[in-house]
């Protein structure tokens, strides 16, 4: 079984997020958890698939990577970033 690395990262947006990655191969499930689990990491967490269009082949690096976030600080940063779009919009509803 190969090894995978976890990493503690930041995506485009600042949520912070934790990487999985395996140099060759898939990771699985079992993997997954085990990797967790060896770093202390436990909860729950949500899977990042990006699935973007016509990306050439060449492009794929072999191996697998895996983005996660933690359920609670990703639904923290959505909420804030709809209360500021409603407190936008009132602003600009009140011409303030």
């Amino acid at each position: 079984m190969a090894k995978i690395t976890v990493s503690k990262e930041h995506d485009y947006l600042g949520n912070p997020m934790i990487v999985l990655r395996k140099k060759k191969g898939k990771i699985n499930m079992k993997e997954a958890y085990e990797a967790l689990e060896s770093e202390q990491i436990h909860g729950q967490f949500l899977l990042c698939v990006p699935a973007p269009e016509d990306v050439p082949v060449e492009l794929y690096e072999e191996g697998d990577t895996w983005e996660i976030y933690e359920v609670d600080t990703l639904l923290d940063a959505k909420a804030e970033e709809k209360f500021n779009e409603g407190y936008e919009a009132c602003m600009r509803d009140n011409k303030l």
